[in-house]
This record gives C-alpha cells, sequence and structure tokens, in this order.
C-alpha cells in the first residue's frame, strides 16, 4: 500500500505502542523519523494510518530537524508526532506550540475536530 515508507511508519509507531507505557525509550536514526513523518503526512497514509481532517498546522519535530505543513506551529517530539499523526494519545502531552490544542483535539478524535 505505501512500499517501504509505510512499513517503517508501521514499526515505529507500533513499536512507540508498546514502549512508550512500559516507560522505554526508543532510539532510532533521525533519518528514520524524517521517513515516517513525510510519509504519514503525505496523502497515502490517509488509507488507513491518518484519519482525515487535521487542523492546518506547522509540525515540527524539534529532535530530528524536520518540519512540514503551514499554519500555527506544534513543536514536539518525532515520536510524539508520529503517534498523534495515527489518533494516539500517549504523548500529547509533549507537544507545544500556539497549534499544540487544535491538533491534540483532532488526534483525540474529539468531536468537530
Amino acid at each position: 500500500m505505501g512500499g517501504g515508507r509505510s512499513q517503517l511508519a508501521d514499526v515505529v509507531v507500533h513499536t512507540l505502542d508498546i514502549a512508550v507505557p512500559l516507560g522505554i525509550p526508543v532510539d532510532r536514526p533521525a533519518e528514520h523519523w524524517r521517513q515516517t513523518l513525510d510519509w504519514l503526512v503525505g496523502p497515502k497514509a490517509r488509507r488507513g494510518f491518518v484519519r482525515r481532517g487535521q487542523p492546518e498546522v506547522d509540525l515540527v519535530a524539534d529532535d530530528v530537524d524536520w518540519a512540514s505543513g503551514e499554519g500555527p506551529v506544534v513543536h514536539g517530539p518525532a515520536g510524539a508526532l508520529a503517534l498523534a499523526l495515527c489518533g494516539r494519545t500517549a504523548q500529547l502531552h509533549l507537544l507545544s506550540g500556539p497549534g499544540a490544542l487544535a491538533f491534540a483535539a483532532w488526534a483525540s478524535g474529539e468531536p468537530g475536530e
């Protein structure tokens, strides 16, 4: 469905699904994070990974020098952004910036977001 990037995103996100609740740090090369995030914000990710209706925000992964989008800024670690893009709420508390509340509401699946 998306080649290597979709498979990388799948592995990265599911690794976080397991590691975050257990408090296990996930150390990935910056390029893996950038490729994962690039794929998650692209159109192919909306076929099963990322739901539609994401607010217009500028996502910035401070730890891997990555950014995408336009609008109010949402800062955070790459892992927190990846989880939020996939509708996981475990690390929403790590996101900040003027667009963080709207982005977190969308990621949480709140009605009207």
